[in-house]
């Protein structure tokens, strides 16, 4: 039970200034998961467990890895989640747009370089721009608000939805 945040991304993504931000959301929502996909290397799930029970004590028990899934799986996960956690300082490319087809919010905090604002560039086609953070404390906030608020999640997954087909038949180069 509780909220999930679903960081999709690969887990050489999950940079240690990730730590703090996850730490934060699980202080700030009891209850919620911070869930990540164990992909195909076991041994990357062992150093990011060592890891995480330093960093986001005393909340790395609500840190969940899962097995090996197939892309309708992953897809499945995306759509259960509360909440899509996009990485920092690198941001989602695929799982940004999974995210988008399956309505999940994207929490997002715009990194310096091209390589953390895909994400950013999506929500501006989109014209979500009031979803972009610009802190790791609206980053934060962010994430638990829209876990958490049903009327907050589900206004957002309408907004996404209205224009989510706009993004994917854009042919302009």
């Amino acid at each position: 039970e509780g909220s999930i945040y679903f960081c999709a991304q690969t887990l050489i993504k999950i940079h240690p200034e990730m730590d703090t931000l996850f730490a934060s959301i699980l202080a700030g929502d009891e209850t919620g998961w911070i869930v990540l996909p164990g992909g195909y290397n076991p041994a990357l799930i062992r150093l990011l467990q060592k890891r995480f029970e330093t960093t986001l004590a005393p909340h790395a028990d609500r840190v969940l890895f899962l097995p090996t899934m197939s892309h309708t799986d992953f897809i499945n996960v995306m759509a259960l989640a509360d909440v899509s956690l996009d990485t920092r300082p690198f941001g989602g490319g695929n799982t940004s747009w999974q995210a988008i087809a399956t309505a999940t919010p994207i929490v997002t905090w715009p990194g310096k370089y091209l390589r953390g604002r895909y994400t950013q560039a999506l929500y501006r086609l989109m014209g979500l721009d009031d979803l972009l953070c610009d802190s790791a404390d609206s980053y934060v906030a962010n994430a638990i608000r829209i876990a958490r608020d049903r009327q907050v999640r589900d206004d957002i997954v309408r907004r996404m939805e209205a224009v989510a087909a706009s993004v994917f038949s854009d042919m302009v180069h």
